[in-house]
C-alpha cells in the first residue's frame, strides 16, 4: 500500500480521480455506519424506553420552537429600540 501511495502521482488523472472517489466513498460509508449504529436504538432498547425520553424529532422540534421564540423576542426588542430612537430624534 505504501508503494502504491508513493507512486499514485505518476498515474493518469482518471486513475487518481477513481482512487479519490473510492477513498471518499469508503470514509463516507464508515461515518454513516458509525452514525447509524449510534442513532438507531436496538429493538430491546426501544421496547423498554421510559416515558421521559424524547425522540430525535421531538428534540429538533423543541430546538426550532426555542429558536423561533428567541428570534421573535429579539425582533420585539429591535422594534422597541427603533421606537425609542424615533421618539428621541422626532423632537
Amino acid at each position: 500500500m505504501r508503494k502504491y501511495l508513493a507512486t499514485i502521482h505518476t498515474r493518469s488523472d482518471r486513475h487518481k480521480k477513481r482512487f479519490a472517489l473510492l477513498v471518499s466513498g469508503g470514509v463516507t460509508l464508515l461515518i454513516f455506519g458509525i452514525w447509524s449504529t449510534v442513532t438507531f436504538d436496538s429493538p430491546e432498547r426501544i421496547a423498554t424506553k421510559g416515558e421521559n425520553e424524547i425522540t430525535p424529532l421531538e428534540s429538533i422540534k423543541a430546538s426550532v420552537i426555542s429558536a423561533l421564540q428567541i428570534l421573535k423576542s429579539d425582533a420585539d426588542n429591535v422594534t422597541k429600540g427603533l421606537e425609542v430612537v424615533h421618539k428621541e430624534y422626532a423632537r
